[in-house]
């Protein structure tokens, strides 16, 4: 248990800028989603999907505090966060206009565009890592 407390301080240690925006936003939209969760809970199927939405974001800062490969987890994140913000309009059209709603797409607009620029410079480190391997040999 000790190594796992370990790793998780070292992360939150050697977080860039970026990286802790990122995680403050999807921190952000997961609350939000769980408050909506809760809140919608007693109208059926859309309560639930909200409350699993919310876990689902809450679970990619577990992933990334746990070391989880960065590529993978930044191009899940834009495509999770992406199918979100379209259903959302999608699914209220043309009642799209409610104040938390706008609040957390603008939340999930940001997110992308940071994950977006995480995923370009975490492929650029491992292209000039490859690059340096090759060149070794």
């Amino acid at each position: 248990m000790a190594s796992v407390s370990t790793r998780l301080v070292g992360r939150y240690r050697s977080m860039s800028t970026l990286e802790s925006v990122a995680v403050l936003l999807v921190l952000v939209t997961a609350l939000v989603h769980l408050y909506e969760g809760v809140e919608d809970f007693n109208e059926g199927v859309l309560g639930i999907l909200f409350l699993l939405a919310g876990l689902g974001f809450l679970g990619a800062i577990v992933l990334f505090f746990l070391d989880f490969p960065r590529l993978p987890l930044y191009i899940v994140g834009i495509f999770y966060t992406g199918l979100q913000f379209v259903l959302y309009f999608v699914l209220r059209w043309p009642e799209v206009y409610d104040t938390l709603g706008v609040f957390d797409k603008a939340v999930q607009f940001v997110l992308m565009l940071v994950l977006v620029e995480l995923f370009r410079s975490e492929r650029a480190k491992s292209d000039e890592e490859t690059a340096g391997e090759e060149t070794a040999e």
